[in-house]
């Protein structure tokens, strides 16, 4: 998501325009990402995921956050939020 300059006027910028940076490009890069519960987390994280009848849920809540969080650019988030 970022690419960095070398020299003296050298640093990092972003290696895409913000129309094509989506929220959960973000919140991926900074290892966030959009776990809503324990057992959606990773594998291993709650030894309870199998047998619990809420499981399933919290998947199917996490999976439509994370195609909402897809098509939300950062532009568009300006655009609507900021002045």
């Amino acid at each position: 998501m970022t690419e960095s300059i070398r020299g003296a006027s050298g640093g990092f910028r972003l290696a895409k325009d913000l129309d094509q940076i989506t929220v959960l490009d973000v919140l991926e890069a900074v290892e966030e990402g959009v776990a809503l519960a324990p057992c959606t987390a990773g594998d291993g994280v709650c030894d309870r995921s199998v047998d619990c009848g809420l499981s399933n849920f919290w998947y199917e809540t996490e999976e439509e956050i994370r195609n909402q969080l897809k098509v939300k650019s950062i532009q568009s988030i300006m655009d609507k939020y900021i002045d």
